[in-house]
């Protein structure tokens, strides 16, 4: 049975991408979780233009150029720091933030929980921005503070593919596996209408 509703997110793990520069081969690392989930947005990044004939939207060509969004956790990691965002972790364990430092792309695996099946999503080439930092004193309550990071998800170069999502009828075998490897079609389906 499907979902009827969706709420929460939860298993949030991270592939680093890799470009062969000789061949362009894509391939990705092992995945790891990154704990805490806290909340995420996604944007549609894209236009629609209509094209007017006989006094109506004759024709209308959409784009779609992925999503743009936020995700914020609880707290990101050493490894999240330094694998994808460029942080350098000293001789000292200390970490160094510097300015030159590049964020690496990376594949996102996440769970969104349902009423009657959890589904499990995965986006392709995702690159993040630091982002802004709040820190508050402790009053008469505690409340944890996060931190919340920029992210632009684009299409696989070789395939266009930016999203996929498991559904009802996902093999056991591939749903129970999600999270151990980035999920990569073995044939991309024709576009509707090409």
């Amino acid at each position: 049975m499907a979902n009827k509703v969706q709420f929460g997110l939860s298993n949030v793990y991270f592939a680093l991408l890799q470009i062969d520069e000789e061949t362009g081969a894509i391939t990705f690392g092992t995945p790891w979780k990154q704990p805490g989930a806290v909340n995420m947005t996604l944007d549609i990044a894209g236009s629609s233009t209509p094209f007017y004939a006989d006094n109506i939207a004759y024709f209308t060509a959409t784009s779609n150029a992925g999503y743009t969004g936020t995700l914020e956790m609880a707290i990101f990691d050493k490894k999240f720091r330094t694998d994808v965002l460029g942080d350098v972790l000293g001789s000292d364990n200390v970490m160094i933030e510097n300015n030159t430092a590049q964020s690496k792309e990376v594949a996102m695996m996440y769970q969104i929980e349902g009423d009657e099946k959890a589904v499990r999503n995965l986006l392709y080439r995702v690159k993040f921005e630091r982002g802004n930092e709040t820190h508050a004193t402790t009053a008469d309550t505690v409340e944890p503070q996060t931190t919340t990071l920029n992210m632009t998800a684009s299409a696989m170069p070789d395939t266009g593919n930016i999203k996929v999502a498991t559904t009802e009828e996902t093999a056991a075998a591939l749903y129970d596996g999600w999270f151990d490897k980035v999920y990569v079609p073995t044939a991309t389906p024709e576009t509707p209408g090409a």
